[in-house]
């Protein structure tokens, strides 16, 4: 059977191997274009969808922040009276 492969190859012939091996590049470039055409998709599908949830987490974080800065200024507000009241006692 070597020598069938030997000569199939002197011939020019292409042997089970070589038949083989030409599948496996060809399965090889399918999967690739598979993964590379889902990766592709995925970008357009995926990506809007995590920029939508950070824009909303942004929002929510000025939102967070507007109200610990009127809460803050409150305070303050409410020390300083605090403040004036204790220097009108003494």
């Amino acid at each position: 059977m070597a020598g069938e492969t030997e000569a199939n190859r002197e011939r020019g012939g292409e042997t089970g191997n070589d038949m083989s091996d030409k599948a496996q590049k060809t399965v090889g470039w399918v999967l690739g274009a598979a993964v590379a055409l889902s990766t592709l998709l995925g970008s357009f599908v995926v990506l809007p969808q995590r920029m939508a949830a950070a824009e909303a987490e942004i929002r929510a974080l000025k939102e967070h922040r507007q109200s610990d800065r009127e809460l803050l200024t409150r305070i303050e507000e409410r020390l300083i009276a605090v403040q004036a009241e204790l220097r009108r006692g003494k």
